[in-house]
């Protein structure tokens, strides 16, 4: 894999394990123990952040659930930890052959706290599944409108933002099968000439590996690369942190990702953090097509989809099919 881009050798890692260490003292005083510790690592990305940009973090004031269009805490921006019934108070939209194929469970959830810090107060979560014929442009139940006008079209150029999610794969997931499978996309938004095609940023589940991959250009490419990869399991939630600056252009673009892959709070273990890439992290519009407000060569914002979406060559045989658990999810600004 291209190593262009590295992030310069700084004692950004130094920082990162500080902050990590006193986030996590400060937990345990609180008396949060085991899994939940985990928060750890988001905050400690977060805190890095405002401190390389100069600012300190403020008290946390927020109450769950209630974010969209409000700052309901230093930096956040939205949240959605399973609570409400209607997805698309959130997410804008199902793309799912039927609504029967997005659930909400009320047990069983992510039990990490937010990224504010605080409890998410319930145990619920969404299942997105697809099944074999399933058709909404591919084999697909996800989460997301793709739109500039979205709820979740967060990324916009010039923009900084750390993105938490946390993820299970279900025993009915194809874990070990060896062709694209996407979970979570960070998807360049229409009305676009180049809406379509590879998703800047996709994280893929397959040979048994979490993989975070980019499209190959910022143009019209129709296949990624790998930046990142570690092992996955089934049945277990998994807390990833994206730490994203965004940019069509690759001096200015930035990417980071943390996953707490053992549940022991923190992402200091081998593999659980990527390297700090310089690199574009915004799709250019083309020229050509029908009007849609952006000049040929602007960058073009992208939404947030989580979910399933996959070669249909994957068995998801009835009655069981192939399903993906979504919680905890969280958009802050640095």
């Amino acid at each position: 894999m291209p190593r262009s881009g590295d992030e310069p050798r700084t004692n950004r890692h130094d920082t990162i394990d500080r902050i990590q260490r006193t986030t996590q003292a400060t937990t345990e005083r609180r008396g949060v123990a085991g899994p939940k510790l985990a928060i750890a690592m988001l905050m400690a990305l977060a805190a890095l952040a405002l401190i390389v940009a100069g600012a300190n973090p403020g008290p946390v004031t927020a109450k769950k659930h209630k974010h969209r269009g409000k700052r309901a805490g230093p930096g956040l921006i939205a949240s959605d930890t399973g609570t409400d019934p209607d997805a698309t108070h959130f997410w804008g939209k199902e793309d799912c052959a039927n609504d029967s194929r997005v659930q909400q469970f009320t047990t069983g959830g992510d039990a990490h706290l937010t990224a504010t810090g605080l409890p998410q107060g319930d145990s619920d979560f969404r299942r997105m599944t697809v099944f074999d014929g399933d058709d909404v442009w591919g084999e697909r139940c996800e989460l997301g409108w793709d739109s500039r006008k979205s709820p979740t079209a967060f990324y916009r150029p010039g923009t900084h933002r750390i993105t938490a999610i946390s993820l299970r794969l279900p025993s009915n997931f194809p874990i070990s099968v060896n062709t694209w499978q996407a979970v979570m996309q960070m998807k360049q938004s229409g009305p676009a000439n180049n809406s379509g095609g590879a998703p800047i940023f996709s994280l893929d589940v397959w040979g048994g590996r979490w993989r975070l991959r980019q499209a190959l250009d910022r143009t019209t490419s129709t296949d990624l690369r790998e930046l990142w990869s570690a092992p996955a399991q089934l049945n277990f939630w998994t807390r990833f942190i994206f730490d994203v600056r965004y940019s069509a252009r690759k001096k200015a673009g930035y990417i980071r990702v943390g996953a707490d892959l053992n549940g022991d709070g923190d992402i200091s273990d081998p593999g659980e953090l990527s390297r700090g890439i310089h690199t574009y992290t915004l799709k250019l519009e083309t020229p050509g097509g029908s009007p849609d407000g952006l000049r040929g060569g602007r960058a073009i914002p992208s939404h947030l989809r989580a979910g399933i979406y996959h070669d249909d060559s994957i068995p998801c045989r009835s009655p069981t099919g192939c399903s993906v658990d979504v919680d905890n999810v969280q958009v802050l600004r640095p």
